[in-house]
């Protein structure tokens, strides 16, 4: 569960780059700043996104003047995988977007490395096709990983150099394989994510992004520097970033612009990437954590996903009065300040049959129609076959014949 304080921004007074304080998210209020996504999941995971009212009815948020506000996933419940459409979740996205900007985040607490879970902190622009306006990936981590994976993800041609930086380059073409594969760098520390993480009380993350580059630090609870903490933070003052996503290959202002901030936790995302690299000719992929042991996992055992929580006290925003690259002055759309802790879930356990109402069942099978053909012929296999399970029993023809199938919603 989620749980956060407050959100500021902060503006720059000067060059090079100072940072103050632009807008403030906190509070009763906190939830009003994001919209409450409830379609169907991008990634096809076991998971069924909730909007605001049925969140709230499940005890998934939480917020009040005197408190962090929290938010998680629903942990009660036993599903049916063969009818379900998943485990109740969030997937918040910001009203206001941001070009440019420091965003700090402080945890005490992330989701727990289990089977299943695939949380995210990260940023996307619109309203174009994905990924034209590129992705930045802050957090992401999946099933029992206790290390982060800071990603870019964007067009073709744009590719980082790795270097003035701690962390490993794992791959540097951040546009690969339209975009889906983009470029990695893991930090070299074993407990930036997960349960790892949380045994050390959490840190902090730093994202900054300006036209030469965008940049991300870890600091464990044990070392963050005072100044991260003050009203006007420094990154000169920080040591190397984590991952230094530079290159005079890139041009950071053509492929990155117009971002939301996006915290979600999605279930089982194996689904998408036994698809992706079935067509990249690589089926051999159902490693650790398979697919069909994921959804039943995710279906029945509660117990586990009762940590699947973020709790945030502080949520900041720090931005430049003077943004050149872009001829006219800031308007505070740049920074964040997190806050991640451990605190115990408060849920309330609704109707089961919540989830199976006809209209849920119409849009499944809509979107069965749609795009089975499509996988079928542009994917190549039936990587998906009998591990997709769809609410309703519905059935999605693959290149191998008929599999009863499952998307979240």
């Amino acid at each position: 569960m989620f749980k956060t304080a407050f959100f500021a921004l902060l503006a720059a007074t000067c060059c090079p780059a100072q940072y103050a304080l632009q807008s403030n998210f906190s509070g009763a209020a906190f939830f009003d700043n994001f919209d409450f996504y409830d379609s169907w999941d991008p990634t096809l995971g076991f998971v069924h996104y909730v909007d605001r009212t049925t969140a709230q009815a499940f005890g998934l948020i939480n917020a009040s003047e005197s408190g962090p506000a929290t938010f998680g996933v629903e942990h009660t419940q036993i599903l049916d995988p063969e009818a379900n459409l998943g485990r109740a979740s969030l997937r918040l996205i910001s009203h206001q977007t941001w070009t440019h900007g420091l965003f700090i985040l402080d945890l005490a607490h992330m989701p727990a490395s289990q089977c299943g879970t695939w949380p995210a902190f990260w940023t996307v622009g619109g309203p174009s096709e994905w990924p034209q306006n590129g992705e930045i990936d802050i957090i992401e981590y999946t099933n029992t990983k206790t290390n982060n994976s800071m990603a870019l993800h964007t067009r073709e041609n744009c590719t980082i150099a790795g270097s003035g930086q701690t962390g490993k380059l794992l791959t540097n073409d951040c546009g690969k394989d339209l975009g889906v594969a983009g470029c990695y760098v893991a930090p070299n520390k074993s407990d930036s994510a997960g349960s790892s993480f949380n045994s050390i009380g959490g840190g902090v993350y730093a994202m900054e992004w300006t036209s030469v580059a965008i940049r991300i630090w870890f600091f464990p609870r044990l070392a963050i520097p005072a100044n991260v903490r003050s009203p006007n933070p420094d990154p000169a003052l920080w040591g190397l970033p984590d991952a230094n996503f530079e290159s005079s290959d890139c041009d950071i202002d053509s492929y990155f612009f117009n971002h939301s901030i996006l915290f979600d936790t999605e279930f089982c995302y194996s689904h998408l990437v036994c698809v992706h690299k079935w067509h990249l000719g690589r089926p051999n992929i159902r490693r650790g954590c398979m697919i069909d042991y994921c959804v039943w996992h995710t279906s029945s055992a509660v117990d586990f996903f009762g940590h699947d929580c973020h709790v945030l006290h502080n949520l900041i925003d720090f931005s430049s009065d003077h943004d050149e690259s872009f001829g006219h002055p800031a308007t505070g759309e740049y920074e964040l300040y997190l806050l991640y802790e451990l605190v115990d879930a408060i849920l309330v356990v609704v109707d089961y049959d919540v989830f199976h109402e006809p209209a849920y069942h119409s849009l499944a099978q809509h979107f069965c129609n749609r795009r089975s053909h499509n996988y079928r012929d542009y994917y190549g296999g039936s990587c998906l076959g009998h591990y997709y399970r769809y609410a309703g029993g519905y059935t999605c023809q693959r290149g191998l014949g008929y599999a009863n199938v499952g998307i979240g919603l």
